[in-house]
């Protein structure tokens, strides 16, 4: 999936991609990213995230220092560690009630943190966007591409 963010995009804007199909009890969700068109500090986040909800693993590019984090938010906590290249893997994984996100550094997953969620069918989004409550969308020009993405689960369901 490639999503190009143009100059007159507005803040709070979304571009996205959910499943279909729902992954029932544990699973565990990966996709690669690249960011050819990456500028410093746009206010751009690229998630991959519980459909509806606001679980999510991220990337983003932002105004604050470092201006390039990875980052998890389970509600009500969330907590960001510093990034680096244009290209990279994201993780969302959930053990019972317990998700945990990560991005691959080398050969190695690095936890972000882990917290307690919904136990209910999961759909999975892959999302480009901007939060600007919590930065601002500097209007520059962006381009983000998925690749790889899977989901393993105990199950899966389709309508």
């Amino acid at each position: 999936m490639n999503i190009d963010v143009a100059a007159t995009a507005q803040n709070d804007f979304t571009v996205a991609g959910a499943t279909l199909c729902k992954a029932r009890g544990d699973f565990d969700a990966t996709v690669d990213f690249n960011l050819p068109t990456w500028p410093k500090g746009d206010g751009i986040w690229v998630m991959l995230q519980v459909t509806g909800t606001a679980f999510n693993v991220y990337r983003v590019t932002w105004q604050f220092q470092p201006s390039q984090q990875y980052g998890v938010f389970l509600p009500p906590v969330g907590t960001t560690l510093p990034a680096t290249g244009t290209s990279g893997t994201l993780r969302l994984s959930r053990n019972g009630d317990i998700f945990t996100g990560y991005y691959l550094d080398g050969r190695d997953w690095v936890p972000i943190i882990s917290g307690v969620g919904p136990t209910d069918d999961a759909s999975l989004t892959l999302a480009v966007g901007n939060i600007s409550a919590a930065s601002a969308f500097l209007g520059l020009p962006a381009t983000v591409t998925f690749d790889d993405f899977h989901v393993f689960a105990d199950r899966i369901v389709c309508p």
